[in-house]
């Protein structure tokens, strides 16, 4: 079986080349040139750093690459900053801190990954310390940390460490171009220069090889194996042991493969294949375990081979991909893991192909010959053992034509006939000696005969009987008969098939027949008693429309259904009636199904419009495949697909067809590097370093918070298939939906500090849930920051300092004028007032004294003393230390115990109360107030008991004074003046003054004062 698997491979190898060599012109390659970036064609070193960004050296700059775009470096002129000399020869990347840069001309260059800058090393004749060359054509670091440098014109140099001082090694001759180098697992170093391969061990040359030979290349593979590529004189393997070379030439024929002996770049990939570049004629394959050698070149009418024949570099990556730079036509890139499908087209310069693009129907004979039905062309039957297509079309001999060109549909019986349906020329069955045994067509007389000549679909089910799907109708064969039982949709009929165009025919395990139609859906026939009926998927959620088209049927081994149609795939369970359903919402990569087929490890293949995928049952994992995998290319055709015995797969499309194994595909399982690459602010790039520490934060002004995050997966299988989900955390309330966009918009993000993660997965759909992370702060704009508002506040606490110190010093003067004021009203006035009443007094004992003058200076006397009284009020108001409230409360106390001394008083005032009166001229006002109605009461009311309260009510200030005396008319007092200078005293006080009074029911006064 395994000698069978490899010959069929071999065969299909050879099918697809025009010419029987060695040449495999459907490998795939990916190109990246000028037109993606790149700043020139020709690229003569590869590189990978640390995080994973691709560098590549050619005529015009360096170049780091991140997936998605090509960052170049160049030389800046007399600034110094840039690259030395734009031509970049050799490349190597120095563990986490830097790449060192060999330039032909502009000697070495050192990139610092942290600060972005390079250093430059140049030749200085005066000082044998520096390069003995500025021409660079090769770089080594060895386990020791050392640098080794290859030059054009001045032998090898070392440089140590970190020290900048350079050892010229004096063993190899200055005259000496090193072209390659690389460390031996015993760590000697091994030179390949213009005059062969020489093996150095830090003193002294041990060995050499090839002597004589420019030797181009050297690929170190085992303690053992030694490759070295040469300009002329092929390919040589070197035994490090035993020091026995063995040469592989093209001059010696074409045993090995080889078709030129210019050899120059060498890589080995994670499989172990050799891979060989050579200056004129493409790409060479040394496969593992194999002893020759597989040629990939450049062919006008291959787009997706090698541009060019002439190869400078190779360099294998850490996923595996091979890089290939070449002399004028950019980078070629090649991935196992990219190409899963091999893609059988037809090749217009070869008469050993297909004959034509579009493929219907595939199938094998008994003999494993593959029947191929192709939209036009007939029928190609390939030859396994010889790898020759043999084509049966309506040109034929007689007894080898087909009826119609275009082959639809194919079966292999039990009995090993092959059938084939034609578009229009009926049904015809095949023998093994590839001749037509029988031809069934539809004749309008003969009721038994085939219902329509377009044949969609065949199938036999386990009795023998051969369906037949047409475009009218489904047909059911008797073989011994030759007549055909017809099945129609009947509109009248409920248990007729529910449409007359045939796509898909299936018997499951239990026998049922179930029949998928063109715009009826699936119908299940009933044996027991010849009705249809149909399945109603209406309702099942995900659907919002009635399935109608089913145009491929498949059962697995559980004996679920699958249902394939152009609107999606149903999961259908004809035990008990429960279904799924899938498209793209679940992961499919289109939802127009074209054919499916199952592996043995239960996963379902699906063929869609564009691209296959693959669903694992039990995991729910759907896999799409698509674009560089080989499957994207052609659209695919409905039921066009083929199981063989041997396990692989064969899908046809309007380009060819599709052939693969299932076990073989695999998926790139390693989740890619994530990385954040830029920052642009207002649509313009802003400084930014990708190798930057995670916790370093980026910090944007308040004027630039609308910005765009850029970032990459540095996975360089399918770039575009790469997928990404990101949130800036403190802004975004969610994680994106996971999708293709390598950038992230945000605007007016206010200021604040932010943390930004993005999670990123190959092309395959492998995630990296760790990501990147990226730091930023959001600078609030000048007058926001702490310094401007500590300021603020320091200029605004000083200013009310002041202002509460001027205030305080006025009120202290105040104060003073006030205290003197009230001494001087006190000491001078008051005193003069006591003089003037005593005096009145004295004179008044006059007996001589006439009855008017006693009356008189009685007047004077108790004038004086009034104005004494008057006088010691005012004194006591003037006098700031009388201002509290205990103080007011006390005056107020006193003044009514002096009037109404001979009353019953009911006194209800307290401190809290007149605390609210707080100015001085209302104290004044109120007390006024207050002392002409306790007067009034005590001259007019002849009352024995007064009720007083001073209350706070609701926010208002009451004074409440009531006596039980004889009252009054208000009407004929309210004109008297002394009623009329306490309501002006209330309009001061800024209060109102209701009195309530009655003759015989007493008096009641109310003063109310919003308190302020």
């Amino acid at each position: 079986m395994q000698q069978r698997h490899i010959l069929y491979l071999l065969v299909l190898s050879c099918v697809v080349s025009s010419r029987t060599t060695a040449q495999e012109i459907d490998l795939r390659f990916g190109h990246l040139s000028v037109n993606e970036g790149l700043s020139q064609s020709t690229v003569y070193s590869i590189a990978e750093d640390y995080p994973g960004f691709l560098w590549f050296g050619t005529r015009d700059g360096l170049n780091r690459y991140d997936g998605a775009e090509f960052k170049v470096y160049r030389s800046d002129g007399d600034s110094g900053q840039g690259l030395s000399h734009v031509t970049v020869r050799a490349l190597i990347a120095d563990s986490t801190r830097c790449l060192w840069i060999g330039t032909d001309g502009g000697g070495l260059n050192r990139f610092d990954f942290a600060t972005q800058s390079f250093t430059h090393f140049h030749h200085d004749s005066t000082n044998p310390q520096t390069l003995s060359s500025n021409n660079i054509l090769s770089l080594v670091r060895d386990r020791q940390d050392r640098l080794w440098i290859g030059t054009r014109d001045g032998g090898l140099n070392c440089l140590q460490g970190d020290r900048n001082d350079f050892l010229r090694i004096d063993t190899f001759s200055a005259s000496l171009a090193i072209w390659s180098l690389a460390e031996h697992t015993d760590g000697t170093i091994w030179a390949a220069t213009d005059d062969g391969l020489h093996r150095f061990d830090g003193a002294a040359i041990t060995a050499t090889y090839l002597r004589g030979m420019r030797v181009t290349s050297i690929l170190v593979v085992s303690e053992t194996e030694i490759w070295a590529g040469t300009e002329g004189r092929g390919l040589a393997k070197v035994n490090a042991r035993t020091g026995i070379v063995r040469q592989f030439l093209a001059s010696t024929g074409s045993s090995e493969g080889l078709s030129t002996n210019r050899i120059s770049s060498l890589a080995l990939d994670k499989m172990q294949n050799l891979w060989v570049g050579t200056f004129d004629q493409g790409l060479f394959l040394r496969r593992k375990g194999e002893d020759r050698f597989r040629r990939y070149a450049h062919h006008p009418l291959q787009p997706s081979g090698l541009a060019d024949n002439s190869i400078r570099s190779l360099s294998i990556d850490r996923a595996g991909t091979l890089w290939i730079g070449t002399n004028g036509r950019g980078l070629h890139s090649y991935s196992p893991l990219r190409h899963k499908f091999r893609h059988i087209r037809r090749n217009p310069l070869s008469t050993n192909t297909l004959s034509d693009d579009a493929v219907h129907a595939i199938h094998e004979d008994r003999e494993g010959n593959l029947w191929i039905g192709t939209d036009g062309g007939g029928l190609n039957i390939l030859d396994r053992q010889t790898g020759q297509y043999h084509v049966l079309n309506a040109s034929g001999p007689p007894g080898k034509q087909l009826s119609n060109d275009i082959v639809i549909t194919l079966l292999r019986d039990r009995t090993g006939t092959m059938w084939v349906g034609t578009d229009g020329g009926g049904l015809e069955r095949w023998g093994s000696t590839h001749a037509r045994e029988a031809h069934f067509r539809h004749r309008p007389d003969d009721p038994l005969s085939l219902s329509d000549d377009h044949v969609l679909t065949l199938h036999q089910d386990r009795a023998g009987a051969l369906w037949v799907g047409t475009y009218d109708g489904l047909n059911v064969l008797d073989p011994s008969a030759g007549t055909f039982a017809h099945y129609k949709h009947d509109p009248v009929n409920s248990g007729s098939i529910s449409d007359n165009r045939i796509l898909s025919i299936l018997e499951d395990r239990s026998g049922t027949i179930w029949v998928g139609t063109h715009a009826g859906g699936l119908n299940r026939f009933d044996r027991a008693t010849g009705l249809f009926s149909r399945v109603n998927f209406a309702g099942l959620k995900g659907i919002s429309h009635i399935i109608q088209r089913v145009v491929t049927l498949f059962e697995d081994a559980s004996g679920i259904l699958w249902v394939g149609t152009m609107d999606g795939v149903v999961r259908f369970d004809p035990r008990d009636g429960s279904h799924a359903y899938f498209d793209e919402t679940n992961g499919l990569a289109n939802r127009n199904i074209r054919a499916i087929l199952g592996d043995r490890h239960g996963r379902i293949w699906f063929s869609a419009f564009r691209g296959i995928s693959m669903l694992d049952p039990r995991t729910g994992l759907i896999q799409n495949f698509g674009i560089n995998e080989g499957s994207s290319s052609a659209e695919f055709i409905g039921g066009s697909a083929y199981q063989n015995d041997e396990g692989y797969f064969f899908f046809g499309s309007s380009n060819g067809y599709f052939v693969f194994h299932p076990d073989s595909v695999r998926l790139n399982l390693t989740s890619p590097p994530i990385a954040v690459t830029q920052i642009l602010v207002a649509g313009q790039p802003r400084a930014f370093n990708p190798y930057r520490a995670p916790a370093d934060p980026l910090l944007l002004p308040s004027n630039e918070n609308f910005f765009t995050i850029g970032f990459t997966a540095l996975d360089f299988l399918e770039p575009t298939a790469n997928q990404f989900t990101y949130i800036l955390e403190g802004f975004d309330k969610e994680w994106s939906k996971p999708g293709p966009t390598r950038r992230a918009v945000y605007t007016n993000v206010s200021p604040g500090s932010y943390v930004f993660r993005v999670k990123g997965s190959n092309h395959d759909g492998f995630w990296n849930e760790s990501g990147a992370t990226l730091f930023i702060t959001v600078l609030p704009p000048w007058w926001e920051t702490w310094f401007f508002r500590a300021t603020v506040f320091l200029l605004m606490f000083g200013l009310l300092y002041g202002m509460y110190r001027y205030r305080v010093k006025k009120i202290l003067e105040l104060q003073t004028v006030r205290l003197r004021i009230a001494s001087d009203l006190h000491d001078e006035i008051g005193s003069n007032l006591s003089s003037i009443s005593v005096a009145s007094q004295l004179l008044n004992r006059n007996p001589r004294l006439a009855p008017d003058e006693h009356r008189k200076l009685l007047d004077i006397a108790s004038t004086a003393m009034e104005t004494a009284d008057a006088m010691r009020d005012i004194v006591w108001f003037i006098n700031p230390e009388n201002d509290t409230a205990e103080d007011f409360l006390a005056k107020l106390r006193d003044v009514t115990g002096k009037l109404l001394g001979a009353m019953e008083v009911e006194l209800e005032i307290s401190e809290s109360v007149l605390s609210h009166i707080k100015s001085l001229e209302d104290r004044r006002n109120l007390f006024l107030l207050y002392k002409e109605a306790l007067n009034n009461i005590a001259r007019h009311s002849r009352a024995r008991g007064v009720s007083i309260q001073f209350r706070e009510e609701g926010g208002t200030l009451v004074l409440r004074i009531r006596d039980e005396g004889v009252g009054f008319d208000e009407q004929a007092v309210s004109r008297k003046g002394g009623l009329q200078t306490m309501r002006k005293r209330a309009q001061l006080l800024n209060s109102t003054l209701e009195i309530e009074s009655a003759a015989g029911r007493g008096t009641t006064l109310i003063i109310t004062k919003k308190i302020p």
